[in-house]
């Protein structure tokens, strides 16, 4: 913040008239004086906890906590900030534990309008000396930094790249040039650009001779031919009038980063699919897109940048509507999302992907975003649909049946049944999913098949007869032949079955 702008004062006392007097008198004085009034010390750390504030002015005598204590709280979360101690209660005794405890200035409160004026100059002074303390400290905190990154070309040249103000030793380094040549010929350092980004390099220096900042990658070829790309961060320095006067920059070796880099395209390019980064928008705007992208969507990863735009386009519509709260339930809740869905090619054809992504944050910007890979699943999607048309019919075929099919693990829990035993016994599917096998049967069977059940564990197969009761109370006779099996999908040992209905048999 410049030292002429908005100025925001807390002013703290606990006689809300006197406080809002001070705040008519303070903004008179001074236009760019903004005054917050609060009538306690602890809505003033509150406030100051939840708010930007430039200085502070504060009452001694406040009920609870004084001035002073208000001061060394202030001073354990704020030790810079201005503190004036504006009361009408003083002494030496207060001016002098006010001074130990930090306070900026103070000033004694009288009934004359004209301590308004004081006041204001006090606040504006100590205001702009606290701004320009706090702008020496960050120069000199950037130039500390600039200087412990001796690895870095930095550098400085006049607005139209004719005169080199000044280079550090770091360019003889990247560019195996010197820089005493380099001041003799300012441009001679474009003689070491290859050649095919040398007309990349001027158009960033036209850009800042003309007042725009650059960020830029290009290959240097020093004299040992060993190419290394370097990335370039600069910026003009502008007087008042606009003009630019010089341009300050960073230039970095990256060539390690793009060895990484190229390395990591090629193991991309080598997976079954591609990754992707793209807002945290459902509109899924793309921001980079690599790997074989084509082979999937139809689109090259350049086009489904510079065409597509936004990864939404590509989605069926079927699927676009419920996609993106998909997608936030599971980022909200774990970060990531794990889903199954169709796009549209660019041939127009349907196919089935894999999106796997999380919500990461931009190292650049601070922003969030999603990275994600994808992958085809149409094949494995259509198994899958083979399958369960396969069990459907399965399904389909039992409950054609007339006999009862079952199977019950070696505790008597159903595990499965058909229509018939349904109609039979007159209870529902969701009445048997809570029943045990032994319950469909009259009390005087029902030990019998346990029994019958611990047989076919024990020796592979059973038949045994019994009565079926009906939700109604009717008895039917059944004889169920059971056989073992393992259950494929959980490792259960089951005893599955057929139950004919034998009452005509047993009536004869």
């Amino acid at each position: 913040m410049s030292l002429g702008s908005e100025v925001r004062v807390l002013h703290v006392d606990d006689e809300p008239s006197f406080a809002e007097m001070v705040t008519t008198f303070l903004e008179r004085e001074h236009d760019r004086i903004n005054v917050q009034t609060v009538t306690s010390p602890a809505d003033g750390l509150q406030h100051l906890a939840a708010r930007d504030i430039d200085c502070i002015v504060s009452d001694y005598d406040m009920p609870g906590t004084d001035g002073i204590e208000f001061l060394n709280a202030v001073r354990e979360e704020y030790p810079e900030l201005p503190f004036i101690l504006f009361t009408g209660k003083g002494s030496e005794e207060i001016a002098s534990d006010a001074i130990s405890a930090g306070v900026t200035d103070y000033l004694q409160k009288t009934s004359s309008s004209s301590q308004y004026t004081v006041l204001a100059n006090r606040i504006s002074n100590a205001v702009d000396q606290y701004r320009s303390r706090r702008a020496v400290q960050e120069t000199e905190r950037k130039l500390s930094e600039l200087a412990n990154r001796t690895d870095d070309i930095l550098f400085m040249f006049n607005d139209d790249w004719s005169e080199l103000l000044f280079i550090n030793s770091a360019y003889e380094e990247i560019w195996g040039g010197s820089t005493d040549e380099l001041e003799e010929n300012p441009l001679s350092f474009l003689d070491m650009v290859h050649p095919d980004d040398r007309e990349k390099a001027r158009e960033s220096m036209e850009a800042l001779s003309t007042g725009e900042s650059s960020q830029v990658e290009y290959r240097v070829i020093p004299p040992d031919g060993e190419p290394r790309w370097v990335h370039g961060d600069t910026k003009p320095i502008q007087d008042d009038d606009g003009n630019v006067v010089r341009v300050v920059g960073l230039v970095r070796d990256i060539t390690q980063q793009k060895k990484r880099e190229l390395h990591l395209e090629t193991i991309i390019d080598n997976l079954p699919g591609y990754v992707y980064r793209h807002g945290y928008e459902p509109e899924y705007p793309l921001e980079f897109v690599k790997g074989d992208a084509e082979l999937i969507t139809g689109y090259t990863a350049t086009e489904l940048e510079d065409q597509v735009i936004n990864a939404e386009e590509i989605i069926h519509p079927e699927d676009r509507e419920n996609l993106w709260s998909t997608h936030i339930e599971g980022l909200e809740s774990t970060g990531r999302f794990d889903s199954r869905y169709r796009i549209v090619t660019k041939d127009g054809d349907v196919r089935w992907i894999r999106d796997q992504g999380q919500l990461v944050e931009d190292p650049v910007t601070g922003r969030e975003v999603i990275d994600g890979f994808i992958t085809d699943v149409s094949d494995e999607v259509q198994r899958e649909q083979r399958i369960r048309n396969q069990q459907t019919f399965i399904d389909e075929s039992l409950d054609a049946l007339q006999d009862i099919f079952y199977a019950v693990t070696e505790t008597g829990e159903l595990r499965r049944w058909n229509e018939r035993l349904s109609t039979v016994s007159g209870y529902a599917d969701e009445e048997l999913d809570e029943m045990g096998a032994t319950d469909l049967f009259v009390e005087e069977h029902r030990e019998r098949i346990d029994e019958s059940i611990e047989d076919v564990m024990n020796t592979g197969s059973t038949v045994v007869q019994a009565d079926i009761l009906t939700a109604d109370g009717e008895r039917h006779s059944f004889e169920f032949r059971g056989t073992r099996l393992t259950d494929p999908l959980g490792d259960e040992i089951v005893a599955v079955g057929i139950g004919r209905d034998i009452s005509e048999q047993v009536q004869r």
